[in-house]
């Protein structure tokens, strides 16, 4: 495509538009032409060069997550055993610790599930400051975690990437 750069003086420009107004029956122009064109100029340079800066700039912020993807994870308590509660937990790269109170906690049978239906006991299950802190060995999947109390109720713990 050919284009054509068409040049005029400033003066020259300006009388052509105040003859357009003056034609048109228009009150004449009372801004100066040169301010006109800087405006022009300026719209087109300037606010084309933001508006694609501002569309990266969203792009980059909304595919941001995908960037960092989080490893954390999420204990859901699907619990019918009241009397117990997981105080708190901690996933590491081959295990997964909770801290569990209750008054009747069955440490004993404490098990978990993989999706294949795999069962895993804990690798350790030890008393502190009238909490049981319970480790379960880790590989990536998701685990259910059953926790029964000495009632027959049984709190399941979902563990899974968020």
């Amino acid at each position: 495509m050919n284009r054509h750069k068409y040049t005029m003086d400033m003066a020259t420009a300006n009388n052509i538009l105040q003859n357009v107004f003056i034609a048109g029956d228009q009150k004449p122009n009372t801004i100066p032409f040169d301010k006109i064109v800087l405006r022009s100029k300026a719209k087109t340079t300037l606010v084309t060069s933001c508006m694609w800066i501002a569309i990266a700039m969203l792009l980059l912020t909304l595919l941001s997550p995908l960037a960092f993807h989080s490893q954390e994870v999420k204990v859901t308590d699907f619990g019918a055993a009241k009397t117990l509660e997981i105080t708190s937990h901690q996933l590491y790269t081959t295990e997964f610790v909770m801290m569990i109170s209750g008054d009747k906690l069955d440490y004993r049978n404490i098990y978990a599930m993989k999706d294949d239906g795999t069962a895993i006991f804990p690798s350790s299950i030890r008393f502190v400051n009238e909490q049981t802190e319970v480790t379960i060995p880790y590989d990536g999947d998701a685990l259910n975690i059953y926790i029964p109390d000495l009632d027959g109720n049984v709190m399941q713990a979902v563990l899974s990437s968020k």
